[in-house]
């Protein structure tokens, strides 16, 4: 349950606040479309994406496989490695591949997100003369990450993650009353049905 949910939080952002630095960049004149965006961004990646990835797993049998490895003491897969074995029992050679391309794209385009969060996030505090010594103390960084050992990237990972989480959801807390009230607003517009007032919500 710890390493499914700080994966998928890696996946989704649920909680980081990054998406406002994404969806706050859109021409809209309506901000709860973004919002209501967003929430399907995290739907689609951590019910639809991350549930099919699970159950390949557990429906292949490399999840008991790994299991019995790790408590024979032995060294066992995780993460995108048992994703990609549970592919290649249904589709072997081809179905390694797939995961190996989606991981790379994935990889990419990752590291071009949050790269520009950082950069957004610095240019706010600092100005814009911190933009290029970032870029490329970003850039620099790129392969010592590479080169490392797994377990100690995903727990410096997981630490940076949790250290940005849990002001963001203080800030989420303290702006809820804000929004609920643009959404009472919204809702005062239509009927008082809850489906029509989901569906002015929405438009």
């Amino acid at each position: 349950m710890r390493y499914g949910i700080a994966r998928g939080i890696y996946a989704n952002e649920a909680g980081y606040g990054t998406a406002a630095v994404a969806y706050g960049t859109a021409r809209s004149s309506e901000p709860q479309k973004q919002g209501l965006n967003a929430v399907m961004e995290v739907f689609v990646v951590s019910f639809v994406t991350s549930t099919i990835s699970a159950l390949t797993i557990l429906v292949s049998g490399v999840a008991e496989r790994s299991i019995a490895v790790k408590q024979a003491g032995g060294a066992f897969i995780t993460s995108s490695a048992a994703v990609a074995d549970a592919f290649n029992l249904a589709m072997p050679t081809v179905g390694g591949w797939i995961v190996a391309v989606c991981a790379f794209l994935f990889g990419f385009t990752t590291l071009i997100g949050w790269a520009y969060y950082g950069e957004q996030f610095l240019e706010y505090i600092l100005g814009r003369r911190v933009t290029l010594p970032y870029r490329w103390i970003y850039c620099l960084l790129i392969p010592f990450g590479a080169v490392l050992k797994p377990d100690l990237v995903w727990a410096w990972g997981d630490l940076m993650n949790a250290l940005q989480v849990f002001p963001n959801v203080i800030g989420l807390v303290g702006l809820s009353a804000i929004a609920a009230a643009y959404a009472k607003a919204r809702e005062t517009r239509g009927c008082r049905c809850c489906r029509c007032s989901l569906f002015s919500f929405a438009s």
